[in-house]
């Protein structure tokens, strides 16, 4: 599998970028599937509309749309995404049924799914979790500083200088 390039990842662990690990897991699951079986590709970051989604055996179209995607801006939703998952899922003409999910594993992404309005039905569904850096030494996470405020108005050596900083997870 060749890595794919990427611009705004920064989340780098001695495996690579974590970006391109996860397309290089969702590449490897497309050109493990067999005559007969069918995928679809769901990106949870973003807004995904049930129109744009259906099952495929065209495995070589998969590989394409997994090929073309890019670091987003916006977080992932895993909640809308699962929710998405599973109402194609229901669709599906297969009897035996895995919904793999590959994500980063960051606490955003959970934020919602303890509430209980995320019920979820996935009979006869097998669901496998992969987290890309996961089995990384290097602890990563993706946190930025917006903005730094010096609240100390004296400063003498030795002498704690008071600061103010907004941190964020950008993940």
């Amino acid at each position: 599998l060749q890595p794919f390039p990427t611009r705004r990842c920064s989340n780098i662990n001695e495996f690579g970028n974590r970006f391109n690990q996860a397309k290089n897991s969702a590449l490897s699951i497309i050109e493990s599937l067999e005559d007969g079986d069918e995928a679809v590709v769901i990106s949870m970051a973003g807004s995904p509309n049930r129109q744009q989604f259906s099952f495929s055996r065209n495995f070589s179209m998969l590989l394409e749309q997994i090929g073309k995607m890019q670091v987003s801006n916006s977080s992932a939703n895993l909640e809308s995404g699962l929710k998405l998952a599973a109402s194609l899922i229901e669709e599906s003409i297969n009897l035996n049924r895995d919904l793999f999910i590959i994500t980063d594993g960051q606490k955003n992404i959970f934020s919602n799914i303890y509430e209980d309005s995320l019920r979820l039905t996935l009979d006869n569904t097998g669901i496998i979790v992969i987290q890309p850096g996961y089995d990384s030494k290097a602890e990563i996470l993706n946190y930025s500083v917006d903005s730094l405020s010096i609240i100390s108005s004296i400063f003498q050596i030795d002498k704690i200088v008071e600061a103010e900083a907004r941190i964020r997870n950008n993940s």
